[in-house]
């Protein structure tokens, strides 16, 4: 299958599932197809960039451009997440921007490629905001929820499934942990 094609299939499920919510808040990592959806079909909803994703872009660049000064390295990835924890991505733009020119070419495009990033995403950086929102700024919980939730049970030593069967489990599996049986017995009450 082409990716085009599991955007959209993604796409359809989750906006089946989200359509109803009021407020939304969605967390990615910087990929634009998920951020055209989301300006597309949810142009009120909260865009946040994964801070985590934010930092390690920094702390590659950081690697790259100080070499073998750890401590110097450290001390200024320190203070551009202090900046990023007060919503000041303008300034971290600038502190990248304002680095000693590299005589490396990889160096300088990497430099470019951090600028470029932050810059494209600066709106969704905003993560002083979001946490006094109460919203979780990285989707470490939710990839965490999926290895709890879904592989814990569907991975067990010996276990065989088709597509179909996942699926139906995967959806009891879900319901389970959310402790939402009233639903599942609704949907079954409204089809007897």
């Amino acid at each position: 299958r082409r990716s085009s094609d599991l955007h959209e299939q993604f796409e359809e499920k989750m906006s089946t599932l989200i359509d109803n919510i009021p407020y939304k808040a969605f967390i990615g990592d910087g990929a634009k197809w998920i951020w055209n959806w989301v300006d597309t079909d949810y142009p009120e909803a909260i865009q946040i960039l994964d801070y985590f994703h934010a930092k390690e872009h920094l702390c590659d660049f950081a690697a790259l451009f100080f070499g073998s000064d750890t401590a110097g390295k450290n001390e200024w990835i320190k203070q551009q997440e202090g900046l990023l924890f007060n919503d000041d991505v303008e300034l971290v733009i600038g502190n990248i921007r304002s680095l000693p020119k590299s005589g490396k070419k990889i160096i300088r495009k990497a430099q470019k490629a951090l600028i470029n990033y932050y810059g494209q995403n600066k709106k969704r950086m905003l993560y002083k905001t979001y946490r006094n929102m109460g919203l979780m700024i990285g989707s470490g919980p939710i990839e965490a929820a999926n290895r709890h939730v879904i592989q814990h049970r569907m991975k067990r030593s010996g276990q065989r499934w088709t597509i179909n069967g996942l699926q139906q489990v995967a959806n009891l599996r879900v319901v389970h942990k959310s402790d939402d049986w009233d639903t599942v017995l609704g949907m079954i009450n409204k089809a007897a």
